[in-house]
């Protein structure tokens, strides 16, 4: 009962298995027809295909509706920040089917070329000052970093594959070479046997006359004696006749002289008698000479006739002999002929078959080439905005471990600027102005951190924040940037001068410098950004808020690094907020002998 019981449960799984499964292909299939005419309906069954693959556990299937919701949100809803949370989803789960060998590399890289990185490229193209937009765009770089990685290993592994065919297709034209070669030996060997057959029915020819001249040759033999016997037995009856006629004359004159002399007839009939039997014997011996000579060609002749007969005979065993020959000779010709005939087909297909194969890789070849390009391009894409946001060591590190290791640095200047009065002057301007100003004085700091080695750490709202001697260490760095802080300075001062010719309100800027050991490092795993902590930064900080507008305000250990080059004004202990009494200067500007120096290595510049 048992047993029973399990089994329809069994049973019953799969049906409801089977049914969920097959509602949850109908509702991707709608979603992905009516994503483009009717986006409404298409989110529902979206939706409805998420419920269904949460409930069959189903990860492919709910990929690939986070994949449809994604480009809904994008497209036709104005919700980048949702779709980007889809497409996060999405990707998780294709890179862990990938990883684990259930996502074969073309459906991987359709999801990263043709849904995710288009969506990123069309949400960064729209031209909006939405919140979300920003944000999703932020997100979205982040993840294209990771798009670029898995693309770079896909194109490893389509160029492999792609490498592996053409070998194949490589030792399969050596096959059909090596075929084509035997094939043609083969035809030589037929074209011999033929060139044989044909001298063998040449000959066959040749023979069958010579019989037919032979029997010919025969048969005249043969009438000829005939001829020759009837010849001989018409001489003998003239003989005989002109016998009988010579003794019927001979009687009649025996006769006649009967009458005259009675005497002699004894005589006479002695006389006639022995004549007679003269004549007798006369032509008796004419007639066994004639008789033995027909003899001698009756048996000369039959001697002809037997030897040829017996040529005959043999030539017509040879001829039957070679027509045997000659009959096994054309079976195995046409055998030969239809097996190179199948061998041919066989050869037809295989050309084909390779030249699709060819036509295949040739197509498979360009497409990966553009994707290579593709690839290419989102690299540099990708790296460069890596580089935006952390150092180039740090991202090289990331990129090859996929981790940022934190270090520690003896000697780091760390530099904070700000604005005085920033929010009563940003109640006078909209948002559009304020961003605008601000970017205008970011990227002139950026490009000035640039000229000196520093580097860029973060913005906060007006707070401007880098350091110097990161992530790679110098000892310039104290003097690197006193030099960055005077030049923002100036900058400061030509744009007040400009605003102040305007009308416009004028910004001025406060900048504090110190110098000390910090840790630096990468934080978390989702939008992670390279930053520094320590006392150092917490000191840095004092010098900005302790400092005037116009200066640069530097600690006593960052003076002590600096004297050497720069003229400075002691401002004397100077109380700072929870550090007490720090010793503080103003950098006025360069020593003459720092100036000097500088004017001698412009000039010795090429």
């Amino acid at each position: 009962m048992t047993i029973v019981y399990r089994f329809c449960l069994i049973f019953c799984f799969l049906v409801f298995a089977s049914s969920v499964q097959a509602q949850l292909q109908d509702a991707l299939i709608k979603a992905n027809e009516l994503k483009d005419i009717n986006p409404d309906e298409a989110r529902k069954y979206a939706e409805q295909a998420e419920k269904l693959a949460k409930q069959g556990a189903n990860d492919r299937g709910l990929a690939d509706s986070y994949a449809v919701l994604g480009y809904l949100q994008a497209y036709h809803f104005d919700r980048p920040d949702l779709a980007y949370e889809a497409h996060e989803k999405a990707y998780a789960l294709y890179k862990q089917l990938h990883t684990k060998g259930y996502l074969d590399n073309d459906s991987f890289y359709h999801f990263l070329n043709e849904e995710a990185i288009p969506t990123y490229k069309y949400v960064k193209g729209v031209e909006s000052k939405k919140k979300r937009y920003k944000k999703a765009i932020q997100n979205y770089e982040m993840l294209n970093g990771k798009f670029a990685v898995d693309l770079a290993s896909i194109a490893t592994v389509m160029r492999r594959d792609l490498e592996a065919k053409q070998k194949e297709v490589q030792d399969k034209e050596k096959k059909i070479e090596e075929k084509d070669k035997t094939l043609k030996e083969k035809d030589k060997k037929i074209a011999t046997t033929s060139e044989i057959l044909q001298q063998k029915k040449m000959n066959e020819v040749t023979l069958i006359a010579e019989r037919s001249k032979l029997s010919n040759s025969l048969s005249d033999k043969e009438q000829q004696a005939l001829h020759l016997i009837d010849s001989l037995y018409d001489q003998q009856v003239m003989l005989q006749e002109q016998e009988k006629a010579a003794a019927e004359a001979k009687m009649k004159q025996a006769q006649a002289e009967k009458a005259q002399a009675v005497s002699e007839k004894d005589k006479l009939k002695q006389k006639a008698d022995l004549d007679r039997q003269g004549w007798f014997l006369m032509l008796m011996g004419i007639g066994g000479v004639l008789g033995i000579v027909l003899l001698i060609v009756i048996v000369s002749a039959l001697i002809q006739q037997r030897k040829a007969s017996e040529k005959i005979s043999k030539q017509r065993d040879t001829l039957v002999a070679q027509n045997a020959e000659i009959k096994q000779q054309q079976e195995e010709i046409v055998a030969q002929s239809e097996n190179i005939s199948q061998q041919n087909t066989m050869l037809q297909q295989q050309t084909e078959e390779i030249k699709a194969q060819r036509d295949n890789l040739e197509l498979q070849h360009q497409l990966l080439e553009k994707h290579k390009v593709e690839i290419e391009k989102q690299r540099d894409e990708s790296n460069h905005l890596l580089l935006n946001i952390l150092p180039e060591a740090v991202a090289d590190e990331l990129k090859t471990t996929g981790k940022a290791t934190p270090h520690s640095y003896d000697m780091v200047t760390v530099m904070f600027t700000d604005f005085k009065g920033f929010t009563k002057i940003a109640e006078k301007l909209t948002p559009e102005q304020i961003v605008a100003e601000l970017d205008r004085c970011f990227l002139a700091f950026d490009e000035i951190l640039e000229r000196f080695e520093m580097e860029k750490i973060k913005t906060i709202g007006d707070g401007y924040m880098c350091a110097g001697g990161l992530p790679i260490s110098n000892k310039t760095n104290p003097i690197d940037a006193v030099r960055a802080g005077l030049a923002m300075q100036e900058f400061m001062q030509k744009l007040k001068v400009e605003k102040e010719a305007k009308g416009e309100p004028v910004w001025e800027l406060r900048l504090g410098i110190h110098t000390g050991p910090v840790v630096a490092g990468v934080v978390g795993k989702k939008k992670f950004a390279y930053d520094i902590w320590g006392d150092t930064v917490n000191v840095a900080s004092r010098m900005e808020s302790s400092g005037e507008t116009g200066k640069v305000n530097i600690s006593g250990a960052t003076y002590e690094y600096v004297k050497s080059y720069f003229n400075c004004t002691h401002r004397g202990k100077v109380m700072a907020k929870n550090k007490g009494e720090i010793d503080m200067y103003f950098v006025e500007n360069k020593s003459s002998l720092f100036q000097s120096v500088q004017n001698l290595l412009a000039t010795e510049k090429p």
